[in-house]
């Protein structure tokens, strides 16, 4: 017969619950858990390299597309329309066809058109630069002056060379009282640029010059502006004293002659200051120191190019 063995309710031995057994396996696991965590110190740091190495590379990417959307916005706004010169005003009183300097302005800006960065873009519009080719290119033109209006115009104010001296070529011969060889206006600087009618009487200063060979006197510089006011000095001074002065002549790149209403001319070589020269001429004419049995009358030429020594020529 089977026994059955009772309960003792008093024991004190405590009693396990349900739930302490949950604490206990939570507990097992947690202790578990810790034990997996544990790594070796190489294994940090090859933890850490990764974590630094994507965040780097994640950066680098954001910056990259960053950048190509800056540059891409950049190229269309350097391409609007709204940004382009449309209109080129050309502002010129003179002589220049204004349709050529427009066409001549439109062609500058379009070289290179490929660039990121396009000349017709209101931003990147080289101005001196082209100020300097209009003045280059047009021998008329002294300077011009490039203004923006807005962002898509451009006004070109230009400015021509004023003639202040005339340039003629030497050459004696005379066709229906005139002569045949051509005559050139040259501005203030000494430049030549335009033919001009030849006068024989002018408000001008007239300098005859040895005709090149190539004929071609445009945008040369016979004598400088400093040679020139020099020179347009001498012409005075010399009219102050009674002495008409005619036929001015280059004879060559160094030397210059004056003719005079006198029977005489003046050699001079060329300079910036005809003081002393001037001083020793009139020197000469106050004292009337000629060679025995000759006067002034005689004299036809005075060569003033050697220092403190004048040289005089005489008719044979």
């Amino acid at each position: 017969m089977r026994k059955t063995r009772k309960r003792n309710r008093n024991s004190t031995k405590p009693r396990k619950s349900f739930f302490s057994f949950l604490r206990l396996k939570r507990a097992k696991g947690t202790r578990r858990a810790k034990e997996k965590i544990t790594l070796k110190p190489s294994d940090l740091r090859k933890r850490k390299f990764l974590k630094k190495r994507n965040r780097l590379l994640s950066f680098s990417i954001s910056l990259a597309i960053l950048a190509f959307a800056l540059i891409f916005a950049l190229w269309y706004v350097t391409h609007a329309e709204g940004l382009t010169i449309q209109t080129i005003d050309v502002r010129n009183g003179g002589r220049t066809s204004a349709e050529e300097i427009e066409v001549f302005v439109k062609e500058s800006l379009e070289e290179g058109g490929d660039r990121f960065f396009p000349r017709t873009n209101s931003f990147f519009v080289p101005i001196r630069e082209l100020e300097r080719s209009l003045a280059d290119s047009f021998i008329r033109v002294e300077r011009t002056n490039i203004l923006r209006k807005g962002l898509d115009e451009l006004i070109v104010v230009v400015e021509e060379r004023s003639p202040a001296y005339i340039f003629c070529e030497d050459n004696d011969t005379l066709l229906n009282g005139r002569y045949i060889g051509e005559c050139f206006f040259a501005d203030v600087s000494g430049v030549i640029y335009s033919h001009a009618p030849y006068l024989p009487k002018s408000e001008f200063l007239i300098v005859y010059l040895p005709a090149p060979s190539e004929g071609e006197y445009f945008g040369n510089i016979p004598l400088t502006d400093e040679e020139l006011a020099e020179l347009t000095n001498l012409v005075e001074v010399l009219e102050r004293e009674d002495i008409g002065v005619g036929r001015v002549r280059l004879v060559d790149e160094d030397t210059i002659e004056v003719g005079t209403d006198e029977p005489f001319s003046l050699l001079l070589e060329i300079d910036n200051d005809y003081t002393d020269e001037l001083e020793r001429f009139f020197s000469a004419l106050d004292a009337e120191v000629f060679d025995e049995g000759q006067s002034l009358e005689d004299v036809y030429q005075f060569d003033l190019r050697f220092g403190s020594k004048i040289f005089y020529r005489y008719y044979e």
